[in-house]
């Protein structure tokens, strides 16, 4: 028995090791009708850089700058977006808020009292959404990732990095091959509650039923493996297709338990509240530059 507890330790302690990181030099990558087939590092570290060089708090010129950004990335990618404007009052986010916690139907109501703000008169929000269609179907794969920070840092991992690996995605995709619609939510306001994620649930509210899973992808740290930490109930069939589509994957149970202990909550949580399935990941190691400034690009 003995032999076998410490088996599985080890077993764990090697699932949750991320691979080792290819060698890039950190230059200007190369233009992009040179760019690799592959997955181009060199690429990615650059947006990195560009996208956590200052504090990108909701609201701020900062973070509009890296929306500037991030949609240049897509026009020069020849992929089509939406850019989602809204404006929430102190009014609206206690509404939102109360709702989410109380589970009561007013979404309605927030909805239209949202959408008749006008420029200036609250927290200005923008969301970008990518939509890429398959042909024959109208059932949708939404990723989701945030591109805000706190106040206290740059957040390199605590969005960024989910941000950038989403546009190299989005780049070496084959749009022809689409099996389901392919939907990216770059959303805005996560760390002022998950106010961008609770109003493309609002304002989409008519096409969540065409989807049929939600991948977050967040950050608790700078360091290990992306850990599949949460999923939806029912979650068996989930799982088995998770572990079957990737080589090399790391999630355990345990982790939901912790996760659900804590007071965190991610995007994911107001999709799972809106009744979707959906899987959440994080890297969890680092923990010590967790919402301040050591979330850097160094």
């Amino acid at each position: 028995v003995l032999a076998a507890f410490v088996l599985g330790a080890a077993v764990g302690v090697l699932q949750f090791q991320a691979p080792e990181a290819p060698s890039v030099e950190e230059t200007a990558p190369t233009p992009l009708e040179q760019a690799p087939a592959g997955l181009d590092f060199q690429r990615m570290l650059y947006d990195l850089r560009v996208l956590s060089r200052s504090v990108r708090a909701a609201g701020s010129p900062a973070l509009c700058e890296a929306h500037r950004y991030i949609t240049q990335r897509l026009t020069d990618l020849g992929i089509p977006y939406q850019e989602e404007p809204f404006y929430l009052t102190q009014a609206n986010i206690r509404a939102l808020w109360d709702a989410y916690v109380s589970g009561e139907d007013r979404w309605q109501t927030i909805w239209d009292s949202i959408q008749r703000n006008t420029p200036g008169s609250g927290l200005a929000l923008n969301n970008i959404v990518v939509h890429l269609d398959a042909p024959g179907t109208e059932e949708a794969i939404l990723f989701v990732a945030h591109t805000d920070s706190v106040a206290a840092g740059p957040g390199a991992f605590d969005d960024a990095v989910s941000v950038v690996a989403l546009l190299e995605s989005l780049r070496v995709l084959d749009r022809d091959a689409l099996k389901r619609d392919i939907i990216v939510l770059f959303s805005d306001g996560e760390e002022k509650g998950m106010l961008g994620a609770a109003c493309h649930v609002l304002r989409h509210r008519e096409k969540l039923a065409d989807i049929r899973l939600v991948i977050n992808l967040d950050a608790r740290g700078n360091d290990g493996a992306l850990i599949m930490f949460e999923t939806s109930s029912n979650n068996l069939s989930l799982v088995r297709e998770y572990a079957k589509a990737l080589p090399w994957a790391a999630a355990t149970s345990i982790a939901t338990g912790v996760y659900r202990a804590m007071s965190n909550d991610t995007d994911l949580s107001v999709f799972l509240r809106a009744g979707l399935p959906g899987m959440n990941f994080a890297v969890i190691g680092g923990e010590h530059v967790y919402h301040n400034a050591k979330d850097n690009y160094d």
